[in-house]
């Protein structure tokens, strides 16, 4: 039901079409969407990758399987559900641009669009203005390891590289990716530029979801505390507040 929005929006994108792939990640079971992409008219403009039957069944593993087929100089994370705002390609790019090769992701402000669904939508839509608006800029600003958000992150391919991609077993790849990114000594900047989401307004659908996210955020708080031990004292203590902040939310 969602792909014909979906490619509607990422034909939106403001980005020159010949410096432009885009690729859809599907898995090889999901028959119903691989049948709604090829009949769509803008078929054309989209590489449609199948993710072959395999364990772990898990988004960060087709990120992987995504990263082998790409072949642009920096790679952005999206959501089938996600609008991003027009500009922000153009936007990420010049950031790039204008920084030293030490800049490895630069990660888009997440917002929900459908507040006003239910008290849970609304309570969601705080947490991201908190998350994104003040917690993560601050965070950047200090050169902090930063926990990115699952979706708008534009990465430095040659930095994605180093750090060995995405890990495909952890359910919250995007935190141990940004932990990782500083380990290795790359920054993260946030833009000034929003991509908006669809909040669960369901107390099951929003149950199961945090419930991923805290076992993603155990496994990537203990894989980390135990691989500090050869840091200098700076870079341990900053891994360190941050994994203990990200222990205590879960």
């Amino acid at each position: 039901d969602i792909v014909p929005r979906l490619m509607d929006h990422m034909l939106k994108i403001d980005y020159p079409r010949s410096k432009l792939q885009i690729i859809i990640l599907i898995e090889e079971a999901d028959e119903a969407t691989q049948a709604a992409i090829k009949s769509s008219s803008h078929f054309a403009h989209f590489e449609t990758i199948i993710c072959p039957e395999g364990l772990p069944k898990t988004k960060p593993r087709a990120l992987a399987i995504g990263q082998f087929y790409a072949r642009g100089e920096f790679i952005v994370v999206f959501d089938a559900e996600d609008l991003p705002e027009p500009q922000q390609l153009r936007r990420a790019a010049t950031v790039f641009m204008n920084s030293s090769p030490v800049l490895g992701c630069v990660q888009a402000a997440l917002a929900i669009y459908n507040h006003q669904d239910s008290w849970l939508a609304r309570m969601f839509s705080l947490e991201y203005a908190v998350l994104f608006d003040v917690t993560l800029p601050g965070m950047a600003r200090f050169h902090l390891p930063i926990p990115l958000g699952g979706t708008s992150n534009h990465l430095r391919r040659s930095a994605l590289n180093a750090v060995q991609g995405w890990d495909p077993w952890n359910v919250t790849e995007d935190a141990d990716l940004g932990l990782r990114l500083s380990r290795f000594g790359y920054q993260t900047q946030c833009l000034s530029s929003t991509t908006f989401e669809e909040a669960p307004h369901e107390l099951i659908v929003w149950f199961q979801q945090r419930t991923r996210w805290f076992k993603g955020w155990m496994q990537t708080s203990i894989i980390h505390m135990g691989r500090t031990t050869r840091l200098g004292l700076r870079q341990t203590f900053r891994e360190r507040l941050i994994i203990y902040l990200i222990a205590t939310t879960s």
